[in-house]
């Protein structure tokens, strides 16, 4: 773990802050958080993985979550199951690319895996079904850790999971990070703007798994990690890289974040992309460095050799609390 955060610093990384601890490795956390000077910060979840519900505040770890408040993560879908609806013309699209993946790999594997997802049809169109929770049950939980003083970080991979988890919010009146939002609409965007919650998507996950939502046709239903669209809707995104799910270079992120070759339309400009990366990061989880490069604000920076969107530039050096390190 050591290691990881040197290998952070040396991305110009000042502050990482982990979307999922269990709380059996919360001391773990505070030790390290006393030997490197990495910023660090994390948020509870489930003791026995993201397919079960957390156990309530009473079996969270006391704080301090490092250098943020105490957070917890609720895990709508995630892994493999992501929560999606659609129209029903996506079909055909669906059907088509999972054989086209099956006859380029010249194997089976695609079609049994597409066989096997779960789908319901509805006048609505077609949904992948995969939610954790009723909408009760979401209500209660959120209404329970808010209750207690938690903080709120939704895992919502697609809008069907994105949808319940905003329509809850609206009811239980609790702000909240949505993460990642992988694949989302125009609908579930104004909704999401309507609850209040901020948005945490991914740049990277652009080349890293947009070819998947390409390759079936549902980039034409669904904006991927659309930091546009949540713009437009009133939600100005928060970026992350979700190591290792994602890549961990920030100034390749925010390459990807302006001059994206998937859903070109989705790009956002350079200084949205770097706020986005620092200042509205930090004041998403209560963190230093909300305030920009400012007087009396902490003096956490990355050195460039160059400019950040230029892709030859790398990281010289990195000061955190006015040190370099």
């Amino acid at each position: 773990m050591a290691a990881e955060a040197r290998r952070h610093l040396a991305y110009g990384i000042t502050h990482a802050h982990d979307p999922y601890v269990p709380p059996s490795a919360h001391e773990r956390m505070l030790a390290l958080a006393g030997r490197t000077p990495l910023r660090l910060s994390w948020v509870t979840g489930p003791e026995d993985g993201i397919f079960d519900p957390p156990a309530g505040p009473g079996g969270a770890p006391e704080g301090p979550y490092g250098q943020a408040g105490r957070e917890v993560k609720i895990f709508l879908d995630g892994a493999d199951r992501c929560a999606l609806r659609v129209p029903g013309t996506a079909l055909p699209g669906m059907i088509g690319g999972t054989v086209r993946q099956a006859l380029r790999r010249r194997a089976f594997g695609p079609i049994r895996e597409g066989m096997g997802r779960e789908m319901a049809f509805a006048r609505g169109g077609i949904t992948l079904p995969y939610l954790r929770f009723t909408d009760d049950e979401l209500i209660r939980v959120l209404a329970g850790y808010a209750e207690a003083g938690f903080a709120v970080r939704v895992h919502a991979l697609g809008n069907l999971a994105a949808e319940q988890a905003a329509r809850a919010l609206i009811q239980v009146r609790t702000p909240a990070v949505l993460d990642h939002l992988t694949g989302l609409d125009r609908r579930t965007a104004d909704l999401i703007a309507r609850s209040g919650a901020r948005a945490a998507v991914q740049p990277g996950f652009v080349p890293r798994f947009g070819g998947q939502f390409a390759a079936t046709g549902l980039d034409r239903y669904l904006a991927i990690a659309g930091a546009r669209l949540l713009t437009e809707s009133g939600t100005p995104p928060i970026f992350s890289s979700d190591h290792p799910c994602g890549p961990l270079d920030p100034l390749a992120n925010l390459r990807v974040a302006v001059r994206r070759t998937l859903q070109p339309e989705q790009a956002i400009g350079r200084s949205e992309a770097v706020a986005a990366y620092t200042t509205r990061a930090a004041a998403s989880i209560g963190a230093p460095g909300a305030g920009g490069i400012a007087p009396g604000e902490v003096a956490d920076l990355a050195v460039c050799d160059g400019d950040p969107f230029d892709d030859a530039t790398r990281v010289t050096g990195t000061w955190v609390a006015g040190r370099p390190h």
